[in-house]
């Protein structure tokens, strides 16, 4: 048996929405999973990340996504041949590492013959991933609130998506560049000032009230200010050259907000119909830092995770 299947890329944090907001984009991998005989393992890999990604079985998120879901059915996995024809940018802040844990994980029940749900799904991928603010808008599609909760047995994670406005666009800048989320997570203090905290849970509120009101224009008025973010940008965009001057760039050419991509490099920017100056604007801007980059116009995706017919 062989499946193939389409996961979107995701943009997590937005803001001030710090490991809790996610939505995913028009950006895709698509992984393919062939069963065989006698227990062997193929990984193959092409597109983004090709020199990157590994190919032994315990360092490759696609099949140890795999492998864990037969696991948890307390059996072994079958011989495997994966392809991954990828699209989104490895290690850039765009979710490329959610895309390979949930399709490892959808390919495996599909290859079992079991309809697992969206629930059970997201849930084994939070345990592979750690956390659900990529996973959850991979695997769900659209804007996704979500958090864990409690810890071992008793660890629950919830998650409320809901459809993106339309006419709104995003922009994204890929510095040609590298950034880990392992750094990305040392540089954040052990501790914030409470003004800041509150200032964020304010923030955050108003992203997710304005997205889930669909008014494009009301998105215009809220974004700039409510997108500010004090518990993670200002700590992360020292380790971005050029990011600083580039969102500056960005919104005076037309963009409500830009932020941090998840954990970086990348950047991406919000708007309507300004995309292209947008872009150009973000471009330009890196390259006068010595910064280059790729320009991504991009949308929010409806739909997750979905298994693509022959």
């Amino acid at each position: 048996m062989s499946v193939r299947i389409r996961v979107p890329a995701t943009s997590a944090n937005l803001g001030p929405g710090f490991d809790s907001l996610g939505m995913s984009v028009s950006l895709y991998n698509i992984l393919e999973f062939e069963e065989r005989s006698q227990g062997s393992i193929r990984i193959e890999v092409s597109g983004e990340g090709v020199d990157d990604v590994p190919r032994t079985p315990e360092y490759n998120l696609a099949y140890r996504g795999f492998a864990r879901y037969f696991e948890a059915r307390g059996s072994k996995p079958p011989g495997v041949r994966l392809h991954l024809n990828n699209n989104v940018p490895v290690t850039r802040g765009l979710g490329s590492s959610a895309t390979a844990i949930v399709s490892g994980l959808y390919a495996a029940a599909l290859i079992d013959g079991r309809d697992i749900s969206r629930k059970d799904l997201l849930d084994l991928a939070v345990q592979i991933e750690g956390h659900p603010d990529n996973v959850a808008p991979a695997v769900l599609g659209g804007f996704v609130v979500s958090g864990l909760y409690g810890g071992g047995d008793a660890r629950r994670v919830h998650a409320v998506r809901f459809d993106p406005p339309k006419g709104l666009h995003c922009v994204v800048a890929v510095p040609s560049f590298m950034l880990s989320t392992g750094l990305a997570r040392r540089v954040l203090p052990n501790e914030v000032v409470f003004a800041d905290a509150v200032q964020n849970v304010c923030g955050t509120a108003l992203v997710v009230a304005a997205l889930a009101k669909g008014d494009v224009a009301e998105l215009a008025r809220i974004l700039p200010d409510a997108m500010a973010d004090r518990l993670h940008q200002p700590y992360r965009l020292p380790l971005i050259k050029g990011s600083e001057l580039a969102i500056e760039a960005a919104k005076a050419a037309g963009a409500f907000a830009v932020t941090i991509s998840g954990s970086g490099p990348s950047l991406i920017a919000f708007t309507d119909d300004a995309g292209l100056r947008v872009g150009d604007a973000m471009r330009q801007s890196f390259a006068r830092s010595g910064v280059s980059t790729r320009i991504l116009q991009l949308k929010p995706e409806s739909q997750g995770i979905h298994l693509l017919r022959p």
